[in-house]
């Protein structure tokens, strides 16, 4: 509820309010329909990076990660942590990750039987 103030203003402003679906619930629901999806640290991160959906990151300070806890992300990714940087990082076509080795990011055995 709280994005949403200052999401549609920001979507609004750039002229993307008519290209963008604000969804909620199901992550299922929504991967094979998404071109690009603005979301937290999670394992959705993973999830749209297997399927090659750009996915950027938007962590803000009030959601209580910290520097140390963003510099400690064992992926190479750009976490944006205010809504001007997401703002500008939506101008990009990649997303947080830029470079996805799906080999090294998917070919584990584990991740082969569980996908």
């Amino acid at each position: 509820v709280t994005e949403k103030k200052w999401l549609i203003p920001m979507l609004v402003h750039n002229n993307l309010i008519d290209d963008v679906d604000i969804l909620e619930g199901s992550l299922l629901k929504y991967i094979n329909h998404s071109k690009r999806v603005i979301g937290g640290i999670s394992s959705a991160v993973g999830e749209f990076s297997y399927n090659k959906i750009p996915y950027y990151i938007y962590e803000p300070e009030s959601n209580g990660y910290d520097k140390e806890v963003i510099s400690s992300l064992t992926i190479n990714a750009e976490v944006y942590r205010t809504p001007e940087q997401l703002c500008l990082a939506l101008n990009n076509t990649y997303g947080s990750i830029r470079n996805v080795d799906q080999q090294l990011m998917f070919g584990g055995e584990t991740l082969k039987w569980y996908i």
